[in-house]
């Protein structure tokens, strides 16, 4: 998310929530303008990049926390339906094929919630209240 500035747009694509409602994952697509691009592909006035975030909140009642890790990104595609199939593709179908023979689930699972992936980001990243 560095290369963003005041022109760009951020449109929360979907909030997938925990069982206990207390865990998030955001699927966030992001537009900018193509000028911004130092090699163009086409003349498409825009192009956009991809990625899911990690939410998370003690209680109910306390405000979500939106932690500074974004484990996977697309970017440079120039069609929003496009790039909001493949990471809805990669988070609902793929994760748990990722990384060899190691469990990564996906995050329609139960198990992701509590899985040692969720668990490391809260310890090792840093959560902003929003």
């Amino acid at each position: 998310m560095s290369n963003y500035d005041s022109g760009t747009i951020l449109f929360i694509d979907s909030l997938v929530y925990s069982p206990n409602q207390l865990r998030m994952i955001a699927l966030v697509v992001a537009r900018n303008a193509s000028t911004k691009l130092s090699w163009r592909e086409n003349d498409e006035p825009f192009f956009f990049d991809a990625y899911y975030l990690f939410c998370s909140r003690q209680s109910l009642e306390e405000s979500v926390k939106v932690y500074d890790y974004d484990r996977y990104g697309l970017s440079t595609f120039y069609d929003y339906d496009e790039i909001r199939e493949a990471l809805r593709e990669h988070c609902f179908s793929r994760l748990f094929s990722v990384e060899g023979t190691e469990h990564h689930y996906n995050i329609d699972d139960k198990r992701f919630w509590s899985s040692k992936d969720f668990e490391w980001v809260l310890t090792y990243s840093t959560g902003i209240s929003q």
